[in-house]
């Protein structure tokens, strides 16, 4: 019962027992006042009708006449006299059994008891009877009534006043109180927010005080373990020296590249050498050297940047070794496109600036595409190969890079209008499919069914990554993911099961798509539970648009949906104030969950469950994801996470 209703019944409960105490200590003393004045005024009645009957003579018509007389003149139940024998000589009567508008329970309850006035009548010398006068109730009971009507109205409206009253005082009290029920299932939730208003009330003033010290403490605990998590990430993934990452993260995410065994896109290595590093730095000294290779960094995380725009795609760029960099491509369908911007890139930092350092550095590049059964090392090796055949034949290093396309890497279509005449069929003839893997809990049980985006073309089926960038060009991505969204919804009602659907940020920026998605979820909610919806973004695309993804988690969570992220990496990198996007789940990618140690002694201090502590410490469960045997299920239990994805 909550206090507002609380107080009302208080409230209530005080009222009545003030309005009944009252109606009963008046109405007893207005009925012993009203017995007391009926008593007089029929004994005064009595005596003088008695003196009128004496002085005049006995003739029954006279008698008669003049006790009428009196009867109309007055409010009388009734008038009798009698002779000395008590028979009845005159009685006038009125018929009382009606009570007019007096209810029949209030006359019962305070019946009066007033006796009736009598009186000796004289014939002379001679007694010759009694006249009995008996005044009417009704009039009485009609001014008890008509009493306590005025004194329940009265009540009624002290009661409303006092409710009116008490209600914007009590408001003035639950308002404050209510924040800080919010602020403490928010703190709950891992969102550390305070009340910046202060309630006048001190004793919820200093209840909101502890509350916001105690948000705040927790808020910059969790903040200082947030740095620790990117000073280790930082310390272990990335160059000291140019900021980008290094040669052990690039690595990682290969060798997560070619661990996954569903078919994908292959990935695409450039790799950039500086030739004769140490002459250079014999020339022009180390220091301006390595302000030199720092620009390079910066214009190269600059390009990747605007690569991942334009072709919707990964990019990861990193600094091999001392001399080394490298790019790595992840997730592109249009090759051609990438040839070219591999080549501007090139370009671009072989004629840096102006520079007599510039004109000197000499650059060499490589690139290609990762190949299925294939070793990180032996990608690695193919490029540094290229590169030593380039730096044997130095004329040709202006030669623009091809990518050669292998049987694994040749794009189905590579025509606009056949890919969007696909796009268009597998939208009016229903092949958008669904394909299914699964993600467990701890104790293998299935948590929820993850739903990617797949489509039938000329009897095979594409993946998202075949054919994702290609409908996002097109602007036809949106469209696919809601028939997706509403395929997988239907088999969710029908079998009665948890699925997470993927979505891309294309279909957050589409006010049309996101407002067809909230119909269909309400159309969902009448008869299944809206809980059993997980909707998840991949972690690099909210990136740059947290504003719009925090908007989206804010709707879901009101409708009753789980949301959260997959593929993270580095989320609490850049993503500072997460806890205030209510997310539910995070799926941490490959590259991070296949670098749990080995050694159990060393687990807790690793990035995997540094991860998932502060996850958790949000109230975020965390996920692996991609794992396929029950070794890597032991291993990414033992650093604490909540459950895992696997491909069945």
């Amino acid at each position: 019962m909550t206090l507002n209703r609380q107080i009302w019944y208080v409230l209530v409960a005080v009222v009545l027992i003030s309005f009944f105490t009252s109606f009963i200590v008046t109405s007893l003393s207005a009925t012993r006042f009203i017995e007391q004045q009926l008593t007089t005024e029929n004994t005064n009645s009595a005596n003088m009708l008695a003196q009128t009957l004496s002085n005049n003579g006995k003739d029954p018509a006279l008698l008669e006449l003049t006790i009428s007389a009196q009867f109309d003149t007055g409010f009388y139940e009734s008038i009798r006299l009698s002779n000395t024998q008590g028979d009845v000589i005159v009685e006038r009567s009125f018929d009382s059994s009606s009570t007019g508008e007096v209810p029949g329970w209030f006359a019962s309850w305070f019946d009066l008891e007033v006796p009736a006035g009598e009186a000796l009548v004289q014939d002379g010398w001679n007694q010759f009877g009694m006249v009995s006068v008996q005044s009417q109730k009704r009039h009485a009971l009609e001014t008890l009534w008509s009493r306590a009507i005025t004194l329940f109205v009265i009540a009624l409206s002290t009661a409303v006043l006092a409710g009116l009253c008490g209600r914007a005082l009590l408001r003035n009290v639950t308002r404050p109180l209510s924040l800080v029920v919010q602020q403490a299932e928010a703190i709950g939730q891992g969102r550390y927010i305070t009340n910046k208003k202060s309630p006048k009330t001190k004793d919820l003033k200093k209840l909101v005080q502890a509350m916001n010290k105690m948000s705040e403490q927790i808020r910059m605990q969790f903040q200082k373990e947030l740095r620790k998590l990117s000073q280790l990430q930082a310390r272990l993934y990335k160059d000291q020296d140019t900021g980008v990452y290094n040669r052990s993260f690039v690595l990682e995410r290969l060798s997560a590249h070619f661990g996954v065994r569903e078919e994908r896109l292959p990935a695409v290595m450039l790799m950039l050498h500086l030739d004769k590093l140490a002459d250079l730095n014999k020339s022009f000294g180390r220091k301006n050297v390595d302000n030199y290779i720092k620009a390079i960094a910066d214009k190269l995380s600059e390009q990747a940047k605007s690569i991942e725009q334009e072709l919707s795609c990964k990019v990861t760029v990193a600094r091999m070794n001392a001399s080394d960099f490298g790019l790595l491509f992840e997730n592109v369908a249009d090759v051609e496109q990438l040839e070219r911007k591999i080549n501007d890139c090139v370009s671009t930092i072989q004629v840096h600036e102006k520079t007599q350092l510039d004109a000197q550095a000499n650059w060499y590049a490589s690139a290609d595409f990762t190949v299925t059964d294939e070793t990180v090392g032996q990608l690695l090796m193919r490029l540094d190969e290229k590169i030593t055949n380039a730096e044997a034949r130095p004329t040709d290093n202006n030669t623009a890079l091809i990518l050669s396309h292998t049987k694994n890497s040749a794009p189905l279509f590579t025509d606009k209008q056949q890919w969007s005449q696909t796009f268009q069929d597998a939208l009016e003839h229903d092949k958008v499919q669904l394909n299914f893997r699964s993600t467990k809990d701890r104790s293998g049980n299935l948590v929820h069914l993850e739903n990617s985006l797949c489509l039938e073309v000329n009897g095979h089926i594409l993946n998202g990554h075949q054919f994702i960038p290609w409908a996002q060009r097109l602007e036809f991505l949106s469209a696919l993911e809601l028939k997706a969204i509403e395929k997988a919804m239907r088999f969710s009602a029908e079998n009665d099961s948890h699925i997470a659907m993927n979505l891309s940020i294309n279909f957050l920026q589409s006010v049309p798509a996101r407002a067809q998605l909230m119909k269909s979820i309400q159309q969902y909610k009448k008869a299944c539970d809206p809980a059993k919806l997980w909707f998840e973004l991949n972690e690099f695309e909210v990136h740059s648009q947290q504003k719009l993804f925090a908007d989206f988690c804010f709707s879901m969570k009101r409708m009753g949906c789980h949301v959260g992220l997959q593929g993270c990496t580095h989320i609490f990198d850049y993503m500072y104030d997460i806890e205030t996007f209510g997310l539910d789940y995070l799926k941490v990618d490959r590259s991070i969950t296949q670098a749990i140690p080995q050694n159990a002694g060393e687990v807790e201090d690793s990035i995997p469950a540094k991860m998932c502590q502060l996850g958790q410490s949000l109230g975020i469960k965390m996920f692996a994801e991609g794992v396929d045997n029950e070794a890597d299920i032991e291993s990414v239990l033992a650093a604490g996470f909540d459950g895992y994805t696997s491909k069945t």
